[in-house]
């Protein structure tokens, strides 16, 4: 996957961005994989779930946990299961659209060999 890049603020965390810069190494080496497409298609949408709940979540005037000691961990917890809930069912289904991507690259990387 030529030219894959990933446009993510830094507002959005340095863990996010780093666990992006990692999943689209991963995604470019499992051209071959289709069991390693799959399984990065579906880390990668989960990271996507997560980074829009947490967005959405910046919206509300007040977080689910007040402003105390450890709300921000609270919060942070909420965003991940909240978007792995959404990224395992067939609600937004990126991983499945990506793992699709993935596999037309591969035919087209092939064809051209």
């Amino acid at each position: 996957m030529e030219g894959l890049s990933l446009n993510i603020s830094s507002t959005q965390g340095d863990q996010s961005l780093g666990r992006a810069k990692e999943l689209a190494a991963r995604l470019e080496r499992a051209e071959a994989d289709s069991g390693e497409k799959t399984k990065v298609a579906e880390e990668f949408s989960a990271l996507l779930g997560t980074m829009l709940v947490k967005e959405l979540r910046k919206s509300l005037p007040e977080g689910f946990f007040g402003q105390g000691p450890g709300s921000d961990i609270m919060d942070g917890w909420l965003d991940e299961h909240i978007g792995r809930s959404l990224s395992s069912g067939w609600d937004l289904d990126i991983a499945g659209m990506v793992k699709v991507g993935l596999e037309h690259t591969s035919e087209e990387g092939g064809a051209a060999r």
